[in-house]
């Protein structure tokens, strides 16, 4: 294989990695909201029965997802809450 073949690989594994552990980082995220907020309804005994069943049924994949940015930030992340059209204002709201 030539070096510039094995240098391009190289460069495209270490791309792929990236890609990969911020995927896995975006998902976790949304893996520790969705575990805060069901804690949260757990701990409220007056509607805990309905707002279990809510975020049970939102699940982890009905968790807003964030917009980092690490530019401007020296290095540190910021993120940003986006208020979305299609996102319920009452289940936002809420919880």
């Amino acid at each position: 294989m030539a070096l510039r073949t094995r240098y391009k690989d190289k460069q495209q594994d270490d791309l792929d990695r990236k890609e990969h552990k911020a995927q896995n980082r975006w998902c976790q995220r949304k893996y520790e909201l969705y575990s805060r907020r069901l804690q949260t309804a757990y701990e409220y005994k007056e509607i805990k029965d309905r707002a279990v069943a809510i975020v049970e049924s939102l699940g982890q994949d009905g968790m807003s997802s964030d917009e980092s940015d690490h530019e401007g930030h020296r290095g540190e992340a910021t993120y940003d809450i986006l208020d979305k059209d299609w996102c319920s204002k009452q289940v936002t709201s809420w919880l």
